[in-house]
């Protein structure tokens, strides 16, 4: 056994043939572009400042120097440094006792002796002495699991409290991709098929290939122990490691039977599986166990898995002509694997691969075979849910635990093979290959590369065979070294393919080619010994005057955030689910995604490949908990955990085309371990940015610090966002990793971010919306209601409520109305007026009228020519709509838009009344694509058009005669008047000043009186505030604390930082009155009716007081009512706020509620729609007639009741 306590070495760099310098720099590691002369590399070129406390909290450096210093997390540098510590204060206290001791002195010869004063200094010392001996003891006892650990020898078994141990007998990462096919078209089948743990089977030709049905075997040298071939394991759960451990030692050794056992599938997560006494816990900052890094609680549930299998025969046939190992592809937290009762390895890391050499262990029970039967082989895998390495995966989301990616093991023959390989295209046409290859022997060998333009027929896979493009031998020599490991052979090759000028890979066009490398026993390539494949993109990725681009183009990222997440199966995510994720986000215009905050499994990048989006790949650390925030960055007992979850990504995933920014993860502070993971990344890849949003700053994140090339503040204001692209001493491109929180009916005002993102300042280039989609678990309830839980909802103490309910679409994928309002902020292409003015002048005369619009494309890589383009216009007078087709030709910056059957006699719009009219134009895509079909729609647009008519041109009138005025009568009496019309029947309460009846054809039509309204019920970023923030930490007197901090701060005239924190607007409403729960009263002072002139024939004035429940006066309201001829009534409102108001930043709602008959079912309205939208959300929404069946279509029911179903602009509703 191997116990590795140091990070694994990186790999070679990705060109072994040239020299790379690291990049990297401790204080200031600064942003780069690309080196024209190297495929990919980057040099400096920034010039913006190093003070350090300019680029981040002046206070977060020092004082978690001090505090790591004082109290590291390694328990033997915590023993001795408190040990020193005490020591120094034990000296000082002894040097202090001396100087107070008594002694005789002499005066003219008379000696005498102070005993008073040296009995007492003597007291002094003693208690002091005292005071030293209780703090030892009490020191002893808080350390004393350190102390027995040290003095015993035992630290070796508490390896999942270990930081400094990242894994025992791991297998280095490499290319999860590595299948060793013996043929190179069997090799083209593979690079064109997805699926999941890159398992194919050829003979399905790209269909799907998780089917029960399907062969065990999808490549002869990988089989799979999860579904399908194994649906479910054995699983026993203990309460403890510490018994986990034992119990599966007793198993192993054969003195105990593995029993009272459950069934639960592989992969899954055991804390939502029925039969198992463990729940899922959410909570976002605090961790759900006591912080005290490196230590978790001594009650972990552990799980035990079993599962017993036989091998292929092939395989075991042939076991002595080959190796095997084990592959995990996620499994949380930390693990133990044992085959046949030996012990093989150890890892963790939640959402990274684990590979493990099991040919001894496999060995081991053939030997034991008598009979010569197929052997049967025990798998056990003993799962921890609590480690060290929790601590780095406070992540805001679910904390679950099991096996949640599929297992497999793989066959490796014996003979020489590629042990990995890195690959990476640029937009010049230079494919550079490194290849890792291990010799069996000094024979002769040759690899030989080639590259095909296959293309992939479908999603799940399948081959349409391309013609090669590319063929060339890799130099292969008996000098050829790795630096890091003596027994391979590494060889590269960058050659100019496709004559310098390939297809390109964007996320627009997602070009790929299929690279094949084949490894030959001989010069004369004719015995292959191995091949292996991968998906090729040609892209580079640039930092050119402080702007980020792919191929030379400026690149705006409409990106979002992401989480592993299934409803049902929590982090076990299906292929297909990945596939509509990403259809969604293509669908609604996104072209990038962040993996917040973890590494995805390999078909997430090998989709996002095929589809087209960027991504950020982001390591699975973030240590937000923490407090002091930072401490075990700064703490170098960490390091190796930190370093090795950065290197480990890079080596699996580098190879995707998508991925065009690293990250070092998020929120976990700044410090000297992740500058040393920074400086492995460089080691590894210098192709790609990195970024990274450090935290520290309670109310804005700094994400401008010296780890990251990219400025990528979390949640800044526009106003900020503007400052930061506005700053001459810094030229790095800015982009937000996370903005609009995304949370229940959210998402106002973000097209104020996107007019800072399209707009003239190049360095502001878009950002990650927070996030996705909202991470509910679906639960029935008793009565078989379905519902999406969300913490709190399965008994756990500590948890952060629906803070996980932060999706721009429900668990089911179903779209909040803010995804329409992203949508159509996202969209590539923008139309505009010629003239800038509200509206479209267009003149009806002979002519056809013509609209002329000034085209944009924001994004270049567009074409014009795959758009259908369709306008129509509309009118609030008549339901009739004239529409027709238009072309925008590629290259030109105008559109023209004949308006043919506007100006006919028989058109349908009556041009003589009063009314207004609309242009509403959308595009089209004219073609299949692989996330939609033909007429999906990318782009829409609407124009108030102002229409002037020339009658003398022929243009009949079309108006109906005006209705004559109606008769009126009213009756009044002390408690009401009543005023009644032909058609209505309108009654004033006079006691309460209020409209209570309107009725028609003898029917009333309110259920109760129409009364002023001045509440709402919440939003979630109504309850947002310092409240909330302070239940995300474990210690919320720290927020507590920090507010008032802030209130300091903002009287001495300081305006950010923790000066930002602020009461919730709930908080503030409550705390005046304003609830919606308890809504405040309404008392009327005044009533009066008069006619007011010929139009008017009753004209109503109410003065009432809005009072809380307390008594107190919150606001004045005056209202009139005038009736008009028509029975029309307008309902004119005067709000004058009391003092008590005057520090309330706004009122939850100005208006009037009642309640309809329950008989009004169907709703028509002209305004804004056909989505809910609000003031600050309506750049999607378009004016028109909008119809709902069911009221309930009016209605969005957000996982967490809140206000919901605004339309805006309506002009009128029945």
């Amino acid at each position: 056994m191997k116990m590795d306590r140091d990070v694994q070495p990186p790999s070679t760099p990705l060109l072994p043939n040239e020299a790379h310098r690291i990049t990297f720099l401790s204080r200031n590691a600064l942003p780069y572009e690309r080196n024209s002369h190297k495929c990919g590399a980057y040099k400096k070129c920034s010039t913006f400042y190093l003070l350090w406390h300019a680029v981040g909290p002046r206070y977060d450096l020092l004082l978690t120097a001090i505090l790591v210093y004082l109290r590291p997390t390694s328990p033997y540098t915590r023993l001795i440094r408190w040990a020193f510590i005490q020591a120094m204060l034990f000296v000082l206290w002894m040097r202090k006792a001396d100087s107070h001791v008594g002694v005789s002195q002499c005066l003219d010869g008379e000696e005498t002796c102070l005993n008073d004063e040296i009995n007492e200094e003597n007291s002094w010392m003693n208690q002091h002495n005292m005071l030293f001996l209780y703090l030892s003891i009490i020191w002893m006892w808080a350390n004393r699991s350190d102390l027995m650990s040290y003095l015993l020898g035992t630290k070796s078994n508490v390896v999942w409290m270990d930081p400094s141990t990242t894994h025992i007998n791991r297998l280095p990462m490499r290319a999860c991709r590595l299948r060793r096919w013996t043929t190179v078209e069997e090799a083209r089948d593979a690079a064109c098929t997805i699926s999941l743990s890159g398992m194919v089977d050829t003979s399905t030709k790209g269909e799907r290939l998780d089917v029960p049905n399907s062969t065990k075997v999808f490549c002869g040298n990988v089989f799979r122990l999860s579904a399908p071939n194994f649906e479910h394991w054995d699983f026993k759960l203990f309460p403890t490691v510490e018994q986990g451990l034992q119990y599966a030692e007793l198993v192993c050794k054969g003195q105990e039977e593995f029993q009272d056992y459950v069934q639960n599938p592989v992969p899954s997560n055991w804390t939502l599986q029925s039969n198992v006494a463990d729940e899922p816990i959410y909570t976002n900052i605090m961790y759900p166990f006591p912080c005290s890094p490196p230590f978790v609680p001594k009650a972990n549930p552990t799980g035990l898995y079993r599962l017993t299998f036989s091998l292929p025969k092939e395989w075991e046939s042939s076991s002595t002509s080959s190796s095997y190992s084990i592959m995990f592809h996620g499994v949380e937290s930390a693990f133990w694997v044992y085959v046949n009762g030996m012990f093989c390895g150890f890892s963790k890391d939640s959402r990274l691969p684990a590979e493990f050499n099991i040919s001894e262990a496999l060995s081991k029970r053939r030997s034991a075979q008598i009979d010569g039967a197929n052997p049967i082989h025990e798998l056990l895998v003993l799962v921890a849910r609590w480690s060290d390495g929790s601590y780095l995966e406070d992540q805001d989301h679910w904390w679950m635990a099991g096996i949640h990616r599929p297992v497999e093991i793989l066959r490796i023959p014996n003979e020489a093979k590629i042990a990995d390989f890195r690959v990476q295209g640029d937009a010049d046409g230079r494919l550079s290959i490194s290849l890792d290859v291990e010799p069996s022997s000094d024979e002769c060998y040759c690899v030989v590369a080639s590259l095909f333009d296959d293309e992939q027929s479908g999603k799940f896979g399948g081959r349409r065979s391309g013609k090669q493009v590319w063929t060339g031998k890799l130099p292969f020599n008996s000098s050829a070294t790795n630096p890091y490991n003596d027994s391979i052979k590494t060889i590269g090759l960058t050659e100019v393919v496709c004559n310098g000028t390939p297809m390109l890979w964007t996320a627009e066009h997602p070009c790929l080619y299929t690279l094949v490398l084949a490894l030959y026993k001989d010069g004369e390539c004719s015995h292959v010994l191995q091949v292996e494949s991968c998906r090729v993109g040609f892209r580079t990725v640039d930092i050119i005057d402080g702007t980020l681009t792919i191929n030379g183009e400026a690149v705006t990222i409409c990106g979002v955030n992401r989480h592993d997440h299934d409803p049902d199966s929590g982090k076990v995510v299906s292929l297909e689910l990945m596939m509509r994720d990403i259809e969604l986000m293509k669908s609604n215009n996104f072209n990038a995604v962040r993996t917040s905050h973890y590494p995805n499994a390999s078909e997430f990048y090998a989709l996002c490949d095929y589809y087209g989006l960027y991504c950020c790949n982001e390591a699975n650390q973030e240590v937000h908990g923490v407090i002091p925030f930072g401490q075990l960055v700064n703490d170098f007992f960490w390091n190796n955990a930190f370093v090795s979850r950065v290197t480990r990504m890079v080596q699996t995933h580098r190879n995707h085309p998508c991925i065009v920014l690293w990250s070092l993860g998020n929120e976990s502070g700044r410090g000297i371990n992740l500058s040393n993971a920074r400086e492995c990344l460089r080691r590894l890849d210098l192709s790609r940015p990195i970024m990274y949003e450090s935290g520290g700053d309670v109310a804005e994140g700094t994400g401008r610090t010296e780890l990251t090339d990219i400025i990528n503040t979390m949640y800044p204001s526009v106003d900020k966002l503007v400052e930061l692209g506005n700053d001459s001493k810094d030229d790095r491109p800015i982009i937000l990793c996370e903005y609009s929180h995304a949370m229940g009916n959210s998402n106002g005002n973000i097209h104020l971010y996107f007019d800072s993102f399209w707009g003239q300042n190049k360095r502001i280039q878009g950002g990650f919306i927070w996030d996705f989609k909202d991470q509910g678990l679906r639960k029935i309830d008793k009565t078989g209601r379905e519902y999406f839980a969300y913490g709190g909802d399965f008994g756990e103490k500590k948890h952060n409520a629906q803070f996980c309910i932060n999706g721009l679409f429900f668990p089911d994928g179903i779209a909040h109305p803010a995804v329409h309002e992203c949508k159509y902020l996202q969209q590539p292409i923008k139309l505009f007026p010629l003239i800038s003015s509200e509206s479209i002048k267009i003149f009806l005369g002979d002519n056809v009228p013509e609209v002329q619009l000034n085209v944009t494309k924001r994004n270049k890589l567009v074409r014009l020519d795959s758009i259908e383009w369709e306008w129509s216009v509309i009118s609030n007078g008549s339901t009739r709509i004239i529409q027709g087709t238009f072309k925008i030709c590629e290259g030109k910056p105008t559109a023209v838009i004949r308006l043919d059957g506007l100006a006919c006699n028989d058109c349908g719009f009556d041009f003589r009344l009063p009314q207004m009219f609309w242009l509403n134009i959308a595009g089209r895509l004219n073609h299949d694509t692989k996330w939609c079909n033909k007429g999906h729609v990318i782009v829409t647009e609407q124009y108030p058009l102002d229409v002037e008519v020339a009658w003398s041109k022929g243009i009949s009138n079309l108006a109906n005669p005006i209705d004559a005025p109606l008769s009126i009568t009213t009756e009044e009496n002390s408690s009401r008047l009543l005023v009644k019309t032909e058609r209505h029947q309108i009654v004033f309460d006079k006691t309460r000043g209020l409209l209570t009846e309107l009725s028609s054809n003898g029917r009333n039509v309110f259920m109760n009186a129409m009364a002023p309204n001045f509440t709402r019920a919440e939003t979630d970023n109504d309850r947002g505030g310092m409240e909330i923030v302070r239940s995300l930490y474990e210690y919320g007197i720290v927020i507590d604390f920090a507010f008032h901090i802030g209130q300091i701060q903002k009287w001495l005239g300081i305006n950010h930082g923790i000066a930002s924190l602020k009461r919730s607007f709930s908080f503030q409403w409550n705390a005046v009155g304003l609830s919606a729960s308890t809504p405040p009263s309404m008392k009327c002072m005044r009533f009066e009716a008069f006619d007011r002139d010929e139009n008017v024939i009753v004209d109503v004035k109410s003065k009432s007081i809005i009072q809380s429940i307390s008594g107190k006066p919150l606001i004045v309201v005056t209202t009139c009512y005038a009736v008009q001829t028509d029975s029309r009534i307008d309902i004119s409102f005067l709000v004058e706020p009391e003092k008590i108001l005057k520090d309330l930043p706004s009122l939850a709602r100005v208006g009037n509620c009642f309640v309809l008959h329950p008989t009004l079912c169907h709703i028509s309205y002209f305004g804004r729609g056909p989505w809910e939208n609000y003031p600050d959300r309506q750049s999607s929404s378009q004016i028109g007639i909008w119809k709902s069946i069911t009221p309930s279509m009016m209605h969005v029911d957000y996982i967490v009741p809140s206000e919901n179903g605004n339309r805006t602009d309506c002009e009128w509703v029945c």
